[in-house]
């Protein structure tokens, strides 16, 4: 009696386990912002928290994909978007759709518009940064968007709120990707 017993017992509990492991399946949407936690973690960002300098002016032309021009102060700064790797020449025809379609949202979102940059990196006229639009996060867009070569390295000096907001854009463009996949 007590042997069944123990089995009925064991089982119980096996199968509680695998149904406790079916549901958090089911979850796995809540547990996303553990995994871009994690990303961060990863990339070496949890103790960057001090902010980065800013820049308003107004843009005035776009220059590549990834670069346009900002009038500041009087001055013409160069800004490249943050976190991007550049398109290595010659592009395959697909790569130059790509960067038709990044110049084409640089013009509507940045020219003869106020712009704000959070400066990851500068050197004389020439800036590296995160973009403002209005309330659009140019380098998250591009990310989520997949307009753009997403590369971690690039910002590993950034600070964690700035690397969050990257690695849950990739992560939203790699989601989107998957549906677009299984759609087809």
């Amino acid at each position: 009696m007590f042997y069944t017993l123990h089995r009925v017992v064991k089982w119980f509990f096996i199968l509680l386990a695998l149904g406790t492991l079916a549901w958090l399946y089911t979850q796995r949407e809540a547990l996303d912002p553990v995994w871009v936690w994690y990303d961060v973690y990863e990339n070496g960002g949890l103790q960057r928290t001090e902010p980065v300098p800013t820049m308003q002016g107004e843009g005035t032309a776009v220059l590549d994909g990834h670069t346009f021009q900002i009038k500041s102060g009087g001055r013409i700064y160069s800004v490249r978007l943050t976190g991007f790797a550049l398109p290595v020449p010659p592009l395959a025809p697909a790569e130059l759709n790509l960067e038709k379609q990044r110049r084409e949202v640089l013009r509507k979102m940045v020219l003869d518009k106020p712009v704000q940059v959070q400066v990851t990196y500068s050197n004389q006229n020439s800036l590296l940064g995160i973009v403002r639009a209005g309330s659009t996060n140019l380098n998250t867009f591009f990310v989520a968007r997949g307009l753009g070569e997403f590369n971690r390295a690039f910002v590993k000096s950034a600070p964690r709120d700035i690397q969050y907001s990257f690695f849950a854009a990739s992560r939203a463009h790699e989601k989107r990707h998957l549906l677009a996949l299984k759609a087809e």
